[in-house]
């Protein structure tokens, strides 16, 4: 499954804590990741039918320790965990002034963002039809964009899509 694809890329990364927020027909995600609950937390969001945003704002309750988030979406599922390190690094680098670090491709945005805790309010105050592109419109002087493959564009919307992405999965992602 493209959870498991997901699951891996951040368990080999230097990610510290990972956790799932699930929304719509929980049970069929549930069941691929109870092998790993002894790394991975599971959120479950009521609220799923009110967007993506309403996922991030229920995972985002959950955190307690972190410095920074990375948001990952379920439809985007290549991830190289050297990527996410690098971006860890970028962000550690920049000394407080990166507030947000995002991959760019050919000047499209893409996945995962690397948050910083300093933005987690500004997160938890963004209305319903709001999403990641306002708070990084808001935050744009404080953004480290860094060119990125074009696996960090890629989503998944349909069969053809599947198909053709899992050509493009790293190596790593699979074992």
């Amino acid at each position: 499954m493209l959870i498991d694809i997901i699951l891996d890329a951040l368990e080999a990364s230097k990610v510290n804590e990972i956790m799932v927020v699930l929304g719509h027909r929980p049970w069929e995600i549930e069941g691929v990741i109870k092998p790993r609950l002894d790394r991975v937390r599971v959120v479950l969001n009521e609220r799923y039918e009110d967007g993506l945003i309403s996922s991030l704002k229920a995972g985002l309750r959950q955190v307690t320790l972190a410095d920074a988030i990375f948001v990952v979406l379920g439809d985007r599922p290549i991830l190289d965990p050297l990527f996410l390190n690098s971006m860890i690094e970028q962000m550690e680098r920049s000394c407080g002034k990166a507030l947000i670090v995002s991959p760019f491709h050919k000047g499209q945005r893409g996945y995962p963002l690397l948050v910083s805790r300093e933005l987690f309010g500004d997160i938890m105050g963004l209305k319903e039809r709001e999403g990641s592109g306002d708070l990084i419109r808001r935050n744009v002087d404080r953004l480290l964009a860094i060119e990125a493959p074009d696996w960090t564009i890629t989503d998944i919307d349909c069969m053809e899509d599947y198909e053709s992405v899992l050509n493009k999965i790293p190596d790593s992602n699979l074992q």
